[in-house]
């Protein structure tokens, strides 16, 4: 089995470009994830990073489907949906987003401040399932 991470934290996700125009000198996952082949377009970051490897320095082929699919870790790490009263909860919201529903750009599909954030993923929350440990 492989394990992969994924650190989804505030910190991090200010450092990655919000869609697939924008440059950016340091690829991650994120990174990788926002300017995917068409052929990724429908699947959602966590399946992405189950199921397919990435690698900024090869010319050709970056994309390589994995043998086994990987276990992820995410952080920040929920174990139970926080109350709409406590901080975090916005941060859980978009932590879901991010994992569960495909997206390009950050701002346009999820939102830029915290209400739309939640009001995304109240309309989302319903179509899903998560897994991830």
């Amino acid at each position: 089995m492989k394990f992969f991470s994924l650190n989804l934290n505030l910190i991090n996700l200010q450092r990655i470009p919000l869609s697939a125009s924008s440059t950016t000198t340091c690829i991650n996952f994120v990174d990788a994830y926002i300017a995917r082949p068409t052929s990724l377009q429908e699947m959602p970051l966590i399946e992405v990073a189950r199921r397919w490897t990435y690698k900024a320095s090869c010319k050709y082929a970056q994309w390589k489907q994995r043998s086994t699919l990987a276990i992820i870790r995410v952080s920040p790490r929920f174990t139970t949906t926080p109350s709409k009263d406590e901080k975090c909860y916005h941060i859980f919201c978009l932590t879901e987003l991010l994992l569960y529903h495909p997206f390009r750009n950050i701002e346009n599909d999820f939102g830029t401040n915290e209400d739309d954030i939640i009001a995304k993923w109240k309309s989302f929350k319903n179509c899903y399932h998560p897994w991830h440990a």
